[in-house]
């Protein structure tokens, strides 16, 4: 009989949040607008990524500015660790590393596509920081070496994400101090709710998910694939068919490249390689 390992809980770590939503004002009035603009993000729209971006470097100004601008190549910005497909919160990254003028490394992990869990859909802190230590982050040791580190997340309810990539940028990789920045600090005994917060704009307006696809600019993130291909079928159908020839090809190689050759909700899929095969006949 061997004993079983327990994984540790997430650590509390300092973190500065652009918004801070709770069970009791998530669905007051004057929030909804900013859910729905946050979930129009997480689908990948360009411009969303921008606002939140430039929010971002606001903050960070304020309280970094300073020294970031004397000593750039002590700073650095870090993603979440992803492999094939980014994470949402990569473009919002980018963005703030090139208006900050400091490097953008990304973290990966050796863990292929879909077998890197959507925190989402997992409702405890002690689950998604198993599936942590299951994708381990990967990065250049050079690149964060005694270096200020900001990390930037989107949405957190566990702390989870920040907890682990703090603790291994100070005591692996050897960084000098990690500031975490979020768009949403969720605070909830519900974690559900950040998946009703992130799918918000594909439950309430499928037309505009169907138009943020079509863009060109659009870049097709892991929400974008998990989120569509896990909606109801009258919902996928309607926004698939609604897609112009290249985003089609944009989504359906993104799905195939993301899933590899084990694509869960079969019936979705199949109208999307009909669909698609019926587009290049």
């Amino acid at each position: 009989m061997t004993n079983k390992i327990e994984a540790p809980r997430p650590s509390p770590v300092k973190y500065t949040p652009l918004y801070i939503l709770t069970e009791e004002t998530i669905e007051q009035d004057q929030n909804i607008q900013f859910i729905k603009d946050y979930s129009t993000y997480k689908l990948g729209d360009q411009m969303m990524s921008r606002v939140f971006a430039n929010e971002l470097v606001t903050i960070i100004n304020k309280n970094h500015g300073q020294d970031i601008v004397q000593n750039p190549t002590e700073w650095a910005v870090i993603t979440p660790q992803y492999s094939s497909i980014p994470p949402s919160i990569l473009t919002v990254s980018g963005n703030v590393a090139q208006s900050l003028k400091t490097p953008l490394i990304h973290g990966r992990t050796t863990v292929k596509g879909s077998r890197v869990v959507i925190y989402a859909q997992l409702h405890e802190a002690e689950l998604r920081m198993a599936n942590k230590l299951k994708s381990p982050i990967i990065i250049d040791p050079d690149s964060v070496y005694r270096k200020n580190i900001l990390f930037i997340d989107d949405l957190s309810v566990t702390k989870t994400t920040i907890s682990y990539i703090t603790e291994r940028l100070l005591q692996q990789y050897s960084a000098r101090e990690v500031f975490n920045y979020l768009i949403v600090d969720l605070k909830t005994p519900n974690p559900e709710r950040e998946e009703w917060i992130n799918t918000f704009l594909l439950r309430t307006d499928p037309p505009n998910v169907t138009a943020i696809l079509n863009a060109p600019y659009t870049v097709i993130n892991r929400k974008t694939i998990t989120s569509i291909m896990a909606a109801e079928n009258s919902i996928f159908t309607s926004i698939i068919n609604s897609l112009d020839q290249l985003a089609l090809q944009k989504y359906y190689d993104a799905v195939l490249t993301y899933y590899e050759n084990d694509v869960p909700f079969k019936e979705n899929f199949q109208f999307l390689q009909s669909k698609f095969n019926n587009n290049h006949q």
